[in-house]
C-alpha cells in the first residue's frame, strides 16, 4: 500500500516510530512525535475524494442515484489520477460512467457489484486494475483493456455473466487468477503475444466459450485454467508452452481432440478428466509422465499416442476410457500404476514392452475383454498368468529353435518367424537354458518377407 493512502485513512496521526525495518521508508524519521496533517476526504458533487499531495487527488466513494456518470480529469486544479479501492463498489443504479485520461490507477473492488453497468471505457492512461474491481458487473457486454495496463487483479471481471466480446491490450502479461471466472457470455477471446502466463482459473467455467488461440509466448496454462469451459471445442496449443497444470481442461465436455507439443515437458494431475468427447490425443515427446487421473471419463476416447519419452503411466491415468479398444505402450515405459486403465471395459489389446517391470494389480480391472501382447518371458506375460488375463507373445510366433548345443561360435543361423500382425519390425532374441528372460540378440540382419 502506498504510504500516502495509509495515512488518509487516519487523518492527523502520530508517528512513533524512527524506522519501519526492512521496508524503506525511512523518511518518516523527521515526523517522530509530531502531528502529520492528512487530507480528509471532501465530496465534489455525487463523488467524494481525498488529496494524494498538492497535485493529486484519488475519487473515493459515490453518493449519487446512478445513470450516466462523468469523471472530471480535475477537481479543483487537482489532476484526478486514481479511483481508489471500492469507490463505487455496490451502486447497481450505475449505468454509464466515464473515466478521465488523467487516470492511471483503478484500484480493488472499484466497481464490484455494479451490477446494472452496462458501458464503461477505460483509457489509455490506466495501468494498473486491481483485484475484483469489476467483480459481478453483469450488465456490461463488451470491455476494451488498453494498451497501457501493465498490470491485471486476480478476479478482475469475476462474473461478469453478460460479458460477450473483450480485448486484451499488449501490455498484460499474466492473466491472473480467475480474472475471466464465470464469464458465461464470452464466446471467444484474443490472447494477445505478450501474455506468458494463464493463471489458475483464468477462464474456469466460461461455458460459452467455443475456441481459444493461445499465442506462442504463452509458456503456462495453470492450475483449472479452462476448467468447465463445456462449450470449448478446440484449442490450439503453440510449441512454447511447457506445463499444463493440473485440472486445466478438466470438464470441458465439448473438446474433441487435443495436440499437446514436444516444449510441454509436464501435465498436471486430471488435466482432461471428463472431457467425454475428447476422440483424439497426441502427447508430444517432452512428456515423462501420464499423471495421475490425467484422462479420467474421457469415455469417448478411442486412440491415443504415447511418446517414448514417458516412463511412468500414474494411477487412473485412463480411468474409464470405455470407447478406448487398443494401446500401444512404448519401451520407454517401466512403471504402470493404481487402476490406471480401470474400467475400460472395450479395451481389447495392449502392448506391454519388456521395459515395463511394474504393473499394478488393478490396473486393468473391469478390462474384461483384454488381451495383453508382450515379449515372452515378460513382467507383462507373468502379471498376465497372475491376473489370468489372455496374453499373446507378439514379438515372434511359430519360431524356428535351436537347442544351445547347436549353435556354434561363428555360426549363420536363419530363423523363421511370422507374426500374428500387420507392419512388424521383427527382432532376435535369445536365452540360456537356465535363463528365465529373453535378451535382445545383437548384430543380425533381418529379411522380412
Amino acid at each position: 500500500m502506498k504510504i500516502s493512502k495509509l495515512l488518509r485513512q487516519f487523518g492527523a496521526v502520530t508517528l512513533s516510530a524512527a524506522m519501519l525495518c526492512g521496508t524503506g521508508f525511512t523518511a518518516i524519521g523527521p515526523y517522530i512525535g509530531t502531528s502529520v496533517p492528512v487530507s480528509a476526504e471532501e465530496k465534489y458533487g455525487d463523488l467524494k475524494y481525498e488529496m494524494i499531495d498538492d497535485t493529486t487527488v484519488t475519487i473515493t466513494g459515490y453518493t449519487g442515484k446512478g445513470g450516466n456518470v462523468t469523471i472530471p480529469s480535475t477537481i479543483n486544479g487537482k489532476s484526478v489520477v486514481e479511483i481508489d479501492q471500492e469507490a463505487f463498489q455496490n451502486c447497481t443504479s450505475l449505468k454509464n460512467i466515464i473515466i478521465p485520461d488523467s487516470v492511471t490507477y483503478i484500484g480493488s473492488k472499484a466497481f464490484n457489484g455494479c451490477t446494472g453497468l452496462t458501458s464503461i471505457t477505460i483509457p489509455n492512461s490506466v495501468t494498473y486494475i486491481g483485484s475484483q474491481a469489476f467483480y459481478s458487473c453483469r450488465g456490461l457486454t463488451s470491455i476494451t483493456i488498453p494498451n497501457s495496463v501493465t498490470d491485471l487483479g486476480s478476479q478482475a471481471f469475476y462474473s461478469c455473466t453478460g460479458l460477450t466480446g473483450i480485448t486484451i491490450g499488449n501490455g498484460v502479461t499474466y492473466i491472473d487468477y480467475g480474472t475471466f471466472y464465470g464469464c458465461t457470455s464470452l464466446t471467444s477471446i484474443v490472447i494477445p503475444d505478450s501474455v506468458t502466463d494463464i493463471g489458475s482459473q483464468a477462464f474456469y467455467s466460461c461455458t460459452g466459450l467455443t475456441s481459444v488461440k493461445i499465442p506462442s509466448s504463452v509458456n503456462t496454462i495453470d492450475y483449472e485454467a479452462f476448467r468447465s469451459c463445456t462449450g470449448l471445442r478446440s484449442i490450439t496449443i503453440p510449441d512454447s508452452v511447457t506445463k499444463i497444470g493440473g485440472y486445466a481442461f478438466y470438464n470441458c465436455s465439448n473438446l474433441r481432440s487435443i495436440v499437446i507439443p514436444d516444449s510441454v515437458t509436464k501435465i498436471g494431475q486430471s488435466a482432461f478428466v471428463e472431457c467425454t468427447r475428447l476422440a483424439s490425443v497426441t502427447i508430444g515427446n517432452g512428456v515423462t509422465a501420464i499423471s495421475e487421473l490425467t484422462f479420467d471419463g474421457c469415455t469417448d476416447l478411442t486412440s491415443i499416442v504415447i511418446p517414448d519419452s514417458v516412463t511412468k503411466i500414474d494411477r487412473c491415468a485412463f480411468w474409464g476410457c470405455t470407447n478406448l479398444k487398443s494401446i500401444v505402450i512404448p519401451d520407454s515405459v517401466t512403471y504402470i500404476g493404481e487402476s490406471a486403465f480401470c474400467n475400460c471395459d472395450n479395451l481389447k489389446s495392449i502392448e506391454i514392452p519388456s521395459s515395463v517391470t511394474y504393473i499394478y494389480y488393478d490396473a486393468f480391472s473391469g478390462c474384461s475383454r483384454l488381451t495383453i501382447y508382450g515379449t515372452t518371458g515378460s513382467y507383462a506375460e507373468t502379471y498376465a498368468d497372475t491376473y489370468d488375463i489372455p496374453f499373446v507373445a507378439s514379438v515372434l510366433t511359430n519360431t524356428s529353435v535351436l537347442s544351445a548345443e547347436e549353435i556354434v561360435l561363428g555360426q549363420t543361423i536363419t530363423v523363421n518367424a511370422k507374426s500374428n500382425k500387420t507392419n512388424c519390425t521383427y527382432a532376435v532374441y535369445y536365452k540360456k537354458s537356465y535363463d528365465t528372460k529373453w535378451v535382445t540378440a545383437q548384430g543380425y540382419n533381418t529379411n522380412n518377407t
